[in-house]
């Protein structure tokens, strides 16, 4: 995305499970050095890459970051049990967690149009 924006295009960015990417400083430069038009991080509730890699300590200058807050989606609770810690980051999850927001609790990925 900053690669494009500097080559002059309008970039709208929308990641799903993203990792941390930088530390604090790259996180200001980033913001001010890629004019994104529109920038969202989609993140599924107890999705472990989002978490990556791990704060060691609170000293965010030092730790990494990520560059945007996020909107938080999560899988009705009804569903949500059948979902295992590890595959939290699996994108079906997010879709259905989108799908459920716009659609309603009950709604299955079987049923989904998309």
């Amino acid at each position: 995305a900053l690669e494009l924006s500097h080559r002059g295009y309008a970039i709208e960015l929308v990641t799903f499970g993203s990792p941390r990417v930088g530390n604090k400083a790259f996180v200001e430069w980033y913001q001010t050095a890629c004019p994104l038009r529109s920038l969202a991080r989609f993140v599924h509730a107890g999705d472990p890459v989002t978490m990556l890699p791990p704060h060691v300590n609170m000293d965010l200058k030092h730790s990494y970051c990520h560059v945007c807050a996020p909107v938080l989606v999560e899988v009705a609770k009804e569903a949500d049990q059948r979902i295992k810690f590890t595959e939290q980051h699996k994108m079906s999850n997010y879709r259905l967690a989108l799908l459920q927001a716009v659609e309603g609790p009950h709604t299955t990925l079987a049923g989904s149009k998309i």
